[in-house]
């Protein structure tokens, strides 16, 4: 895009297929590996770069729905990185260091201040759980956001969460009765890859995300009453919130290094519903 000067609202169905085909295939012959002259090969070369331009159709319309825009890829946090890396000093003296790679962040600056949004790619169907952050068992988006905010509070400068998300790149299946329009088709595959994840309260932000957004969202986990207020049924968070989550996956970390660190490896599977973490 940056070599073509091409913006994100220019961005057409035509244009997409053709230079994510290109990619692919580049990607592919840089790795002869895996070129194997197969049914299956085929099969799979042709289900990847299905899914992957329909991923970034999906990705076009995201952010072309609202007025954040990606700032960052493979925004690297480490001694020597675009972050630095996340130092946390143990109860026993000792310091843990916490490095990591955030696929994507999102900005818009507002009078002065930076909001971001961070953006993890994920296949499958991942969904975001606050009990799993409680329960320290999903923790990667708000170390993502902590290594963002410790560099703004070190700089002096000041960011903001507007949000933080996982994107689903998929193929998903359409169900239908009858037969859909192009249109109908691209609607419910909107629906099944929209974004999960925490979304600041602030209708600012969420107009900044979809500003065409009602009682429902394509793009993010939030909807509005008629009123134009934040449903209750929204994944949303206050700053103070963030802030307190942040906290407390720091203090989840120092908990499970001490732990480590002591010697401690008692058998404690978790159980959520019925899935169970040794299946």
């Amino acid at each position: 895009m940056e070599k073509e000067k091409i913006q994100w609202k220019d961005i057409d169905k035509d244009w997409c297929k053709k230079k994510t085909l290109l990619i692919v295939d580049d990607l592919l012959l840089k790795n002869p590996s895996i070129l194997k002259s197969s049914k299956r090969y085929d099969y799979v070369v042709k289900k990847l770069k299905r899914m992957v331009t329909k991923a970034v159709m999906v990705m076009v319309y995201q952010i072309n729905s609202g007025t954040f825009r990606p700032n960052s890829h493979e925004v690297v946090f480490k001694d020597g990185g675009d972050y630095p890396s996340i130092k946390i000093n143990l109860k026993s003296g000792q310091q843990i260091e916490l490095t990591g790679r955030i696929d994507r962040m999102d900005e818009l600056t507002d009078e002065g201040e930076i909001l971001f949004r961070i953006i993890d790619y994920k296949s499958g169907n991942k969904k975001f759980s606050l009990s799993d952050i409680y329960n320290g068992i999903e923790m990667q988006l708000l170390v993502y956001m902590d290594a963002v905010i410790e560099y703004a509070e070190k700089t002096g400068k000041k960011y903001i969460p507007g949000g933080i998300l996982y994107f689903r790149v998929d193929d998903p299946i359409i169900k239908s009765r009858g037969e859909l329009s192009e249109e109908e088709i691209k609607t419910e595959v909107l629906k099944k890859l929209k974004m999960d994840g925490l979304i600041l309260s602030d209708i600012k932000v969420i107009k900044g995300m979809d500003e065409n957004i009602g009682k429902t969202s394509f793009v993010i986990p939030v909807s509005l009453n008629t009123d134009g207020s934040i449903s209750k049924s929204s994944s949303t968070a206050s700053e103070e919130e963030f802030g307190l989550l942040r906290k407390h996956v720091r203090n989840k970390i120092m908990e499970f290094c001490s732990d480590m660190l002591d010697g401690v490896i008692t058998i404690r599977p978790y159980k959520k519903g019925k899935e169970l973490s040794c299946k």
